[in-house]
């Protein structure tokens, strides 16, 4: 999961927040999920025409796939203001704060548009609480911090052992 999602200008912190949502909300296997969430990552980014020709049929601008014309009708974009593909991640944070102010019938048809029947469950267990989604990703960003106090720790436990060990050595 992680190179296609790196390729699509997700962070491994917002990948790892959106996979912990789906496993958290399914309690299917990582691998299942991780394959799931490929799987829609890919399908974000597929281009279904040429993209020196996407800028523009008869003045109106075209979509680079189907998820980013279904995107469109609630107002969500998958490209920047240069025609490329946005950060995939922004994209999903966007869609999952929209998510609940969406009929029920435009949520199906978008989370089949975006996973396809097949990792239809899994996009909505992802979509199904964007409040959670962003304590997750907030989790992955807060925890760099604590590892670098742990590892802090751990070095400066070792650091201690050493001394000791030494001040032993020296007194015999």
């Amino acid at each position: 999961t992680a190179s296609i999602a790196e390729s699509a200008g997700m962070s491994f912190e917002s990948t790892s927040a959106m996979l912990a949502m789906m496993i958290e909300t399914t309690r299917e296997a990582p691998e299942n999920l991780g394959t799931a969430l490929k799987t829609i990552i890919a399908r974000f980014q597929e281009m279904k025409s040429n993209p020196m020709e996407i800028l523009s049929i008869d003045g109106e601008e075209a979509s680079l796939n189907k998820v980013d014309k279904a995107l469109a009708t609630i107002g969500i974009s998958l490209k920047d203001a240069s025609g490329q593909f946005r950060d995939l991640d922004e994209v999903i944070f966007e869609l999952a704060d929209k998510w609940d102010g969406l009929d029920r019938n435009t949520q199906r048809w978008i989370a089949n548009t975006v996973a396809g029947s097949r990792q239809q469950s899994r996009f909505l267990a992802l979509m199904s609480d964007s409040e959670r989604l962003h304590e997750l990703y907030n989790a992955a960003i807060n925890s760099e911090d604590a590892s670098l106090v742990q590892y802090a720790k751990t070095l400066d436990s070792i650091d201690g052992k050493m001394n000791q060990l030494s001040t032993s050595f020296q007194q015999f």
